[in-house]
C-alpha cells in the first residue's frame, strides 16, 4: 500500500519541529544554568557572612573538639536556650561538664537530630530541652533545618533529615541554591545599601554599649540591655494571638522521639521554657492557655517541666534590665535563670 505523501511530510515536519524545540531548550539550558549557578554561589557566600550562622558554626566546632564521652549535661533548644543557660554556672553548681547545643529557631524535630549527633560522640546523663512555644506551632522551618545541615558532620544523618523532615516543596527549595539562600542574600544586600546611604549622608550610628560573643561551651554572652523602643512600639508580642496558637502534631511526634531516645540511653530529661521580658509578658494576658497545653502534654508523658513565665516564678526573679531585647536574657538575667534551674535540677535529683 503506497504511503500517503502528505502524512509522510507531516511526520517529517513534526520531527523537525520537535528537534528544533529540543535544540533551543538545550541552548537555553547551556546559557541559563551557569547564570543560575553563579547567582546561587553568590547567594551562598552572602549566607556565610551571616553573624548567626558564624556563631552556630563555632558552637559545633567547639562541640566536636570535646573529648569523647566527657559531657554530662547537654542543653538543646532555640536561641532562648543559648541566651539563658550558661554551662559554666551549671558546671559549678552541679559539679558536671555541660555544653550548650541550642540553635537559632531550633524546633523539637531539629532538637531530636541534634541529640542523635550528640550521642554519636557523648553519653550525657542529663538533657535540658528548652521549649519556646512560638516554635511549637510550626510543622517545619527551612531556615533552621538548613542551618543544622550546614554544621553536621554525619552525612547519613543529613540524608535522614532531608528524607523525613522536608515537605516536597521545601526539598525543591533546598536543592536550588538560588532559592535556598535568597533570603540571606536579600538581608545582606539591604544591610549593604543601608550602610552606603548612611555613609552618603554622613549619618553616624550611635554607639551601642555592651558586648556579645560565644563561649567555648556554646553559650552566647551578652550584656546589652533591652532598648526602650522594645517596650511598646517595636515589641514583637504586640497583639499576640494566644487563642490562635496550636501545638503542632509534627513537633509532638519528635518530642515523643526525644523522650524515647532518653529512655533508651538512660538519660534524665528536663523541659524548660525560658523567660521573655516583663514588658512582653504583660502583653500576653492569656499566656496560661499556652502554658497549660504544654504542661498537660508533658505531664501525660511523665517528664519534668519548668516554665519561667508563670507569674509566681517570673515576677520574683526578673526585671526588664535582665533582658537584652523583648524576648532574650542578657548575662545578668542568664545568671539568675541558670542558678535557679541548677537548684531545681539539684532538688529533683535529691
Amino acid at each position: 500500500m503506497p504511503v500517503n505523501s502528505s502524512t509522510s511530510n507531516f511526520k517529517k515536519s513534526l520531527i523537525k519541529s520537535n528537534l528544533i524545540i529540543i535544540i533551543k531548550l538545550l541552548i537555553f539550558l547551556m546559557l541559563f544554568l551557569p547564570s543560575i549557578t553563579y547567582v546561587g554561589n553568590k547567594y551562598k557566600y552572602a549566607s556565610s557572612l551571616n553573624k548567626i550562622n558564624d556563631a552556630n558554626q563555632k558552637r559545633f566546632t567547639y562541640f566536636y573538639k570535646q573529648p569523647k564521652n566527657s559531657i554530662d549535661l547537654v542543653f538543646l533548644g532555640s536561641s532562648h536556650s543559648y541566651c539563658s543557660f550558661d554551662p559554666a554556672i551549671f558546671d559549678y553548681e552541679l559539679n558536671v561538664n555541660s555544653f550548650q547545643m541550642g540553635m537559632p529557631l531550633q524546633h523539637p524535630d531539629n532538637s531530636y537530630y541534634t541529640l542523635l549527633e550528640v550521642l554519636n560522640y557523648q553519653r550525657p546523663k542529663t538533657i535540658v530541652l528548652e521549649f519556646y512555644w512560638d516554635l511549637l506551632s510550626d510543622d517545619f522551618e527551612l531556615k533552621q533545618t538548613e542551618m543544622l545541615l550546614k554544621v553536621l558532620k554525619n552525612d547519613k544523618l543529613k540524608e535522614d533529615m532531608v528524607k523525613n523532615l522536608f515537605p516536597l516543596n521545601e526539598k525543591v527549595k533546598y536543592d536550588i541554591p538560588v532559592i535556598r539562600y535568597q533570603k540571606d542574600y536579600l538581608e545582606y544586600k539591604n544591610k549593604e545599601i543601608k550602610n552606603k546611604i548612611q555613609e552618603k549622608i554622613n549619618y553616624k550610628i550611635p554607639p551601642v554599649k555592651g558586648a556579645e560573643f560565644i563561649t567555648d561551651k556554646g553559650f552566647i554572652f551578652s550584656d546589652f540591655v533591652i532598648p526602650e523602643e522594645s517596650y511598646d512600639k517595636k515589641n514583637q508580642f504586640n497583639n499576640y494571638d494566644v487563642k490562635g496558637w496550636k501545638f503542632s502534631d509534627v513537633q509532638k511526634k519528635y518530642i515523643y522521639k526525644i523522650i524515647e531516645l532518653a529512655k533508651q540511653y538512660d538519660i534524665k530529661l528536663y523541659f524548660v521554657t525560658a523567660p521573655i521580658a516583663n514588658v512582653s509578658l504583660e502583653k500576653i494576658p492569656d499566656y496560661e492557655i499556652i502554658h497549660n497545653q504544654i504542661s498537660d502534654f508533658l505531664k501525660e508523658n511523665n517528664v519534668k517541666y519548668l516554665d519561667f513565665n508563670v507569674p509566681e516564678i517570673h515576677n520574683k526573679l526578673f526585671k526588664n534590665e535582665n533582658f537584652r531585647d523583648d524576648a532574650h536574657l542578657n548575662y545578668s538575667g542568664s545568671t539568675i535563670a541558670s542558678k535557679y534551674l541548677a537548684n531545681w535540677i539539684k532538688e529533683d535529683k535529691n
